[in-house]
Order: C-alpha cells, then structure tokens, then sequence
C-alpha cells in the first residue's frame, strides 16, 4: 500500500513538472511578445512626436498661399497619420494591458505548480522516512521472534 501511494505520489510530482516546464515555456513566451509589443509602442510614439514636432514647426512659418497650400495637403497627410498611429498604439497598448494579464495568470500558475511540487517533495520524504522506520520495526520483530 505505501508502495502504491509512493509511486502515485511519484507520478502525481512528474505530471506537476511536466506541467510546470510547460507553464515556464508559455511564461518565456508571453515575455518575448510583451518585450516586442513594448518595442513598437516605443516606435510609434518616435513617430509620433515626429508628426507632432512638424505640426508645431508649420505653424510657426509665414508662407504664401502656394505654400500654405502645400504645406496644408502634407499637415493634412499628418493628422491622417497621427489619427492612424493614435489608433494603433491604442490597440497596440490593448494588447500589452492582455499580456502583462496573462504574464501574471502565468505566473500564479507557476506558482502554484511550484508550491504543489514542494508539497509532495516533503510528502515524499516523510513516506521515506516512515518506510524506513517500518523497515526498523520489522527487523526487530524478526530479530526478537
């Protein structure tokens, strides 16, 4: 019967390892993609203040008309893509709020797999210890006999 329980308990700890080097695979992964959706967040504000900076620096110039219209067609062109990169670092900032989400489900997951795994390492011990002890008694109820 101990035996039984030892290799169930055995087992039960392989099955928590296997599951804990699979939580710390997704983990590193769910990192990597965070790091990367960081990465363009950091581009698409560079581009940002560069639309920003030529808006301010156009209003700040006299121009004739010819230029004014000229200048009015590449600002319009600007503001069309400061409205496309305010719309993707939204989605982009969505998506980084999801992954430090699952980066931390990930993590209480590890956590808890760790602390099961620390459990049934301590169990194993005291079933070692008990085993041996029995073992003891044995003997020395052959011994006596």
């Amino acid at each position: 019967m101990l035996r039984e329980q030892f290799r169930s308990g055995r087992r039960h700890v392989r099955e928590i390892e296997s599951e804990i080097d699979f939580a710390r695979k997704n983990l590193n992964r769910v990192e990597n993609q965070s790091i990367e959706k960081r990465q363009e967040l950091e581009s698409l504000d560079k581009k940002l203040s560069e639309v920003n900076w030529m808006k301010g620096f156009l209003s700040h110039i006299d121009m004739t008309f010819e230029d004014f219209k000229s200048v009015t067609e590449k600002v319009d062109h600007a503001f069309n893509q400061l409205d496309t990169l305010e719309k993707r670092i939204r989605s982009k900032n969505s998506t980084l709020v999801d992954l430090d989400e699952q980066l931390i489900s990930k993590n209480q997951m590890l956590s808890e797999a760790k602390n099961t795994a620390d459990f049934y390492s301590k169990q194993k011990f005291a079933l070692f210890r008990e085993v041996n002890q029995l073992r003891e008694q044995l003997a020395e109820v052959k011994n006596g006999d």
